[in-house]
């Protein structure tokens, strides 16, 4: 947890976040080509 409550570490490496995913709407598998994938960013903001 960071220390204004945020879910998340800072070391010295930078800040590593605890609610932070990435969702692919594009198979690999059917389009190798990776500036053709679609994908969904997500940011957790409060608990």
């Amino acid at each position: 947890m960071l220390p204004d409550g945020r879910g998340g570490q800072n070391d010295d490496a930078g800040e590593a976040w605890a609610g932070r995913f990435e969702f692919f709407l594009t198979n690999p598998d059917d389009q190798p080509d990776r500036s053709r994938w679609d994908t969904e960013l997500a940011f957790k903001l409060a608990d």
